[in-house]
């Protein structure tokens, strides 16, 4: 019997932490980025827009990439 309630009593902690933390985790604020890239006449375009003003920097490590980074 004394198994049981120990059993019975994991498992209302276990409930109750799920009940006290739910919605309890704060949400990322960070910007949310959609890229787009358009193909037109050889060349290629990208289009960035966002919800929130954002950072970015690009390079290009070769002739044939070019690396959008935020």
């Amino acid at each position: 019997m004394r198994i049981m309630w120990r059993g019975w009593g994991l498992t209302a902690l276990f409930a109750a932490s799920l009940i006290l933390t739910n919605g309890a985790l704060p949400a990322n604020d960070a910007p949310v980025v959609h890229v787009k890239a358009v193909v037109k006449d050889g060349a290629v375009r990208l289009e960035a827009q966002a919800n929130a003003p954002f950072e970015y920097t690009t390079y290009r490590p070769s002739e044939s990439l070019y690396v959008l980074a935020w």
